[in-house]
């Protein structure tokens, strides 16, 4: 069996990343497949960052294809059903069908590109369903949820909508939470038996998002450092893509800010800046995560519904 996972990785989201690693097991356990195909925003990064952690799955490693995001044309082909096809698919990860995302990457690009699949229902849906205020939103849920083989949702208001739709079929849903929870788990672990100790003097962490007004979110930083004058002020760009720029913007404000380039760091290196934050403001949703499992106070610069369902879970 050769199965394609398309989602939002390799575009340097660490969220996206971790979700990758425990999708990619889960795949190994139910499925078995021969070969696996990830598409990715940076193939060659992506394989090169899995590669130094390889050891989170070695049976699984020697069976993954990296595949670049597809060009106009080949986007063209697949729309017109001339596309490569596979045994399987699974599509998502993170917030899989979210219409707070702008068209056709609120999850509409799933029919679009994949119509033959999506109607003999040959792929597996995984993440989260977001809010419901638009039509369009409502056909796109009832569909992609009725249709697919097998559906694992990372949250109760997700399952929730699963509900409304499936009724009997509602078996076929596996309620699993956030996928990046296993790894945060063993992180845990690792650090409370080995009586791992911090890498570096006491730290805030920060993070700004392009969501985020900055002259608002400066207000809220500046005070929170306040909050804690013994901790240097450490940023952390979630999706470096999008988020490294303001790094040089706070500086002006916070001097002594320093910088955290996870897509640098080892995973290992990259769980205990988590780990071993005094506190942490923030943006996205797998920074508040980690933090609030970790136990350590925090603070969000933009609440969204995704943010609230899934915070409330760890609960």
């Amino acid at each position: 069996m050769h199965i394609l996972v398309k989602g939002f990785y390799g575009f340097k989201n660490l969220g996206d990343e971790l979700i990758l690693f425990s999708l990619l097991s889960r795949i190994e356990e139910k499925f078995h497949p021969k070969q696996i195909s990830i598409i990715a925003g940076d193939p060659q990064r992506l394989e090169e960052w899995l590669l130094q952690h390889k050891d989170f799955f070695p049976p699984i490693f020697k069976k993954l294809t990296f595949l670049p995001t597809p060009n106009k044309w080949e986007y063209i082909a697949q729309v017109l059903g001339f596309g490569k096809k596979y045994d399987f698919y699974v599509f998502g990860g993170g917030q899989v069908v979210d219409e707070e995302r702008r068209f056709p990457h609120n999850g509409w690009n799933l029919p679009l590109l994949y119509r033959g699949t999506i109607n003999k229902g040959n792929f597996a849906l995984v993440g989260g369903i977001g809010t419901q205020n638009k039509d369009g939103t409502i056909i796109l849920h009832k569909m992609l949820l009725e249709k697919a083989e097998m559906v694992v949702l990372r949250d109760s208001f997700s399952y929730g909508i699963a509900e409304k739709y499936l009724d009997d079929e509602i078996t076929k849903v596996l309620l699993f939470w956030d996928l990046s929870l296993p790894l945060l788990e063993e992180s845990k672990k690792l650090f409370e038996q080995k009586k791992v100790k911090n890498f570096r003097d006491p730290y805030l962490l920060i993070n700004l998002s392009p969501l985020c007004d900055f002259a608002t979110s400066l207000k809220k930083i500046k005070a929170f450092v306040k909050k804690y004058p013994h901790a240097q002020p450490l940023y952390f760009p979630g999706n470096i893509l999008e988020d490294k720029k303001y790094f040089t913007k706070l500086q002006e404000h916070l001097p002594d800010i320093d910088l955290f380039d996870w897509t640098k760091a080892g995973l290992t290196t990259t769980m205990k800046c988590l780990y071993f934050a005094e506190a942490g403001i923030w943006a996205r949703l797998h920074f508040l995560y980690p933090l609030k499992f970790f136990g350590r106070p925090f603070e969000i610069l933009r609440n969204s519904h995704k943010i609230q369902v899934n915070l409330a879970e760890i609960d």
